[in-house]
């Protein structure tokens, strides 16, 4: 990408503007790195996917969120086993593991 690391951290961090007063191009850069490098496509499979005790949490907050106007921030350092997607008109869908 040919940013240094720092920039990269003061970018992530919100403190770009220590580093330059726009930040158009490292937005650029950013966005054509990530379509020059698309995540993998998710390996299909087959039998039964069986809900976890954090795919119910996920559940019960995410429409306690909807309900009340609520915002929760979850933190995930790393991957969980299992990973959901959440969305209204879905709910909770497991999407495999690691």
């Amino acid at each position: 990408m040919n940013y240094a690391l720092e920039t990269l951290y003061f970018f992530l961090n919100g403190r770009y503007s220590k580093v330059s007063s726009n930040d158009r191009s490292i937005r650029a850069v950013i966005r054509d790195f990530i379509a020059a490098h698309p995540s993998a496509t998710p390996s299909i499979r087959s039998g039964k996917l069986y809900e976890t005790e954090n795919a119910r949490l996920l559940r019960r907050y995410f429409y306690e969120a909807l309900d009340h106007s609520r915002a929760y921030y979850l933190r995930c350092p790393g991957y969980p086993e299992d990973l959901c997607i959440a969305a209204p008109d879905r709910g909770v869908e497991p999407v495999g593991d690691r």
